[in-house]
């Protein structure tokens, strides 16, 4: 069922109406907002007066947002969509205090609207908002003011929409869901230079990515500009040792770097909302709280391998963790498996190769011909069996 119906809202606009007449702009409810699913992206939006708006039909919002313009966008792509009212990036927006929602609709109409995020203050006290939108899929902004009370007169709203792009070929796109410890964690697959990683962290998650740090003093893993997201980011050892780990380096975002990288290889790093932590098999934290701008080797009674997280009710969200000095976790850094029984490269033969064979397999990609005859197709299946059944090559 809709949150809203056309004639509920010409009954609201009607009421408001018997007392004053508003120039309203041509975007001021959700049935008339402007499509923008044709533009070149990065798209700067045309400033807006919402001091004209009639604030009586308004769907409420994050920040009991008010005075609010309304926009559509239909991605070509999958990705991350970002929205953003933040000085820099909308220098005609004279609204001091923004808000921002996105919605979903089933339909592509305002009768099937489902909030997917809201966000009163990210930048000051304005907005930079990002989901992982799907192709397809017909996405509603309502932009407006903080508060209830009336804008000054010529306030302008303007927003900067960068829809999904296709990613950088060294860019590894969560696999699924990626699991928070090291025998469920996901595993990119390519070769050479792995540049960055793209997920979504859920309510109360953590995510974790096999990595292999192909040089030792160039390492570095950071989510500034990659989130809005309260970050912590933390990298462990090929048996799930902690190494090191940060909370905030600008802003509330992380950066790991070279500083604790006690050799080349292969590593976990894992990326959670504050303050989900990491817990050993008594359930005791690897790191202390504080300092939070600073990163550490472990300094909390924690002890051994990681076996467990804390629990949170964070809300998560997108991400990108931006990498330097890391390639794809595969024999010669970053090729293909040299044995493809071992598919995950763990060190054993098991279920979790199965599941790790098929994920490169459906997508087509080269390290799925193991029969190595210039195709990924059924033989390949069978040949993985054969191997993956005598336990080995």
């Amino acid at each position: 069922m809709g949150l809203f119906s056309r004639s509920a809202v010409s009954a609201l606009a009607v009421a408001a109406l018997a007392g004053a007449a508003f120039a309203q702009p041509t975007n001021d409810d959700c049935f008339d907002a402007i499509d923008i699913s044709s533009q070149t992206f990065p798209f700067l939006t045309t400033p807006e007066d919402i001091s004209l708006v009639n604030p009586i039909s308004e769907l409420a919002m994050c920040g009991a947002g008010a005075y609010t313009i309304w926009y559509k966008v239909t991605p070509t792509l999958s990705g991350l969509m970002t929205i953003s009212t933040c000085a820099i990036d909308a220098p005609s927006c004279t609204v001091g205090d923004t808000a921002v929602a996105v919605y979903s609709a089933s339909d592509g109409t305002c009768n099937s609207l489902v909030q997917v995020a809201c966000i009163d203050d990210s930048c000051g006290l304005r907005q930079s908002i990002s989901i992982n939108a799907t192709a397809g899929t017909t996405y509603y902004v309502q932009a407006g003011k903080f508060g209830s009370a009336a804008p000054p007169a010529g306030a302008q709203m303007q927003l900067l929409f960068t829809a999904p792009t296709p990613p950088p070929a060294d860019r590894w796109v969560e696999a699924g869901e990626a699991g928070d410890l090291p025998v469920t964690a996901d595993i990119p697959f390519g070769e050479g230079t792995l540049g960055s990683i793209q997920g979504n962290l859920g309510v109360g998650d953590a995510d974790m990515y096999r990595i292999e740090i192909c040089d030792q003093f160039g390492f570095s893993a950071t989510t500034v500009g990659g989130t809005t997201v309260d970050t912590q980011l933390f990298l462990f050892d090929e048996f799930g040792n902690p190494v090191t780990f940060n909370d905030d380096s600008v802003g509330l975002q992380s950066t790991i770097t070279s500083a604790f990288i006690p050799s080349t290889g292969i590593y976990y790093l894992a990326v959670s909302q504050w303050d989900k932590d990491p817990l050993d098999s008594d359930g005791l934290e690897f790191w202390m709280d504080t300092p939070y701008g600073v990163e550490r080797t472990p300094d909390g009674p924690g002890f051994g391998t990681i076996q467990s997280w804390s629990s949170t009710t964070g809300a998560g969200g997108p991400y990108i963790i931006n990498l330097l000095g890391t390639c794809f976790p595969g024999g010669g850094g970053g090729g293909c498996p040299s044995c493809a029984a071992d598919f995950n490269e763990d060190g054993g033969v098991d279920g979790a190769d199965v599941e790790a064979f098929y994920i490169v397999w459906e997508s087509g990609e080269g390290c799925g011909d193991v029969n190595e005859d210039g195709g990924v197709d059924g033989g390949d299946i069978e040949y993985f069996f054969v191997l993956w059944e005598q336990g080995g090559c």
